[in-house]
């Protein structure tokens, strides 16, 4: 049997980027499989991401950590549940 090697075209094999937040949570979210699951993951990314007033780019553990101190001092009693959809992305 004879091996052919075939050279792909580069241009074919590169994903498609995001170029924005929006386009990363959508990719992100893409991936779960409930849709309760997405909408409450994607509030939950959008509402950490006003607290922040960053691009997911420049995110820091140190940014998430502020988060959920600012949960626990506004004393909500779940915090995890507020935090869930920065837990997988982070």
């Amino acid at each position: 049997m004879k091996t052919i090697l075939v050279k792909p075209d580069s241009e074919t094999l590169t994903p498609a980027q995001a170029h924005n937040d929006g386009r990363v949570i959508s990719l992100w979210l893409r991936g779960q499989q409930s849709p309760h699951a997405k909408e409450a993951h994607s509030r939950d990314l959008y509402t950490f991401l006003t607290f922040s007033s960053k691009p997911l780019h420049q995110t820091t553990l140190e940014d998430v950590q502020n988060y959920v101190d600012s949960l626990k001092r506004a004393r909500l009693s779940q915090p995890a549940i507020y935090i869930s959809g920065e837990q997988s992305y982070y």
